[in-house]
């Protein structure tokens, strides 16, 4: 069966996510060789911590980037109901789960601002 438009369209939205991801990838914080030594005891744990959830967002983006246009390569061919409704189900449950680690990584970055915020107003008030 020939590739009508709407896989040409999700093929080129998999790409886009597929180069969005490795972008992302490319970009994450690299570890340190040793353990950073800092004067708040929770800082490296929390760079492992950002870490990881950016990785998860990237490895998320990457799959959904081969889950879209390969099911629906698949779905064009094959027209079963039953193996559509799992694809949007999982399609939909991918995109859910990087939307919730969307979410948790802009509050913990505004946790994280917050945070330095009131330190620099206490460092000022003290020194005042």
């Amino acid at each position: 069966m020939p590739p009508t438009d709407n896989v040409l369209v999700s093929v080129a939205f998999g790409a886009g996510l597929l180069v969005m991801a490795g972008g992302l990838a490319l970009r994450l914080p690299q570890e340190p060789l040793e353990p950073l030594q800092t004067d708040r005891p929770g800082r490296s744990r929390l760079l492992r911590g950002r870490r990881r959830r950016r990785a998860s967002i990237a490895v998320l983006l990457a799959l959904l980037g081969g889950l879209i246009p390969a099911g629906d390569i698949w779905l064009t061919a094959h027209r079963d109901p039953r193996w559509f409704a799992v694809y949007v189900l999982a399609v939909l449950g991918l995109s859910l789960w990087l939307l919730w680690l969307g979410v948790l990584e802009a509050l913990a970055s505004l946790a994280r601002i917050t945070r330095d915020d009131q330190r620099r107003s206490l460092d000022r008030r003290d020194r005042e």
